[in-house]
């Protein structure tokens, strides 16, 4: 989607999500931070906006939905 999104939110989307369908919703906990821990996700998406004319159809919370499902 080229959407940057810190992995905490993306938890607590698949949270909600997962609670929306009417499934327990999961008791998410964090560690402490590690050497090398990711902590934001970001897929530049640019390039093949510009070389393929590509563009996301479909805003951000409703592909996490649809791959959830």
């Amino acid at each position: 989607s080229g959407r940057e999104i810190a992995i905490a939110e993306l938890c607590d989307l698949l949270v909600e999500l997962v609670a929306e369908r009417g499934l327990p919703r999961p008791h998410v906990t964090f560690g402490e931070p590690r050497v090398g821990d990711v902590r934001r996700n970001w897929a530049d998406t640019s390039k093949a906006a510009q070389v393929l004319g590509w563009r996301a159809e479909i805003g951000f919370r409703e592909g996490v939905a649809r791959t959830l499902d």
